[in-house]
């Protein structure tokens, strides 16, 4: 392999390491709002339809978030692994 084509390499492992490391943070983040909004919902009673059905919608969104991130996470996982197979390799 050439100095090129390893010097690119290593700059897409950093960024999946930086995209990584960034998507845990927000997805740890997500995790962690979306409990307190659990815990906030059980605590007060619902006023009315309008308020339960905007938390629902709270709870849908962030529910969808948190898969989107979790697959961002297993995706730039799988890469850094292929890529230390890659280059282990050669």
């Amino acid at each position: 392999m050439n100095v090129d084509t390893q010097t690119h390499l290593t700059v897409l492992r950093g960024r999946l390491v930086f995209q990584l490391n960034e998507t845990r943070t927000e997805l740890r983040a997500l995790q962690r709002d979306n409990a307190a909004l659990l815990t906030d919902a059980r605590v007060r009673e619902t006023s009315d339809r309008e308020e339960e059905a905007a938390a629902g919608q709270e709870f849908e969104a962030a529910d969808a978030a948190i898969e989107r991130l979790g697959r961002e996470v297993a995706q730039c996982e799988r890469a850094l692994h292929w890529s230390r197979q890659t280059r282990a390799s050669s």
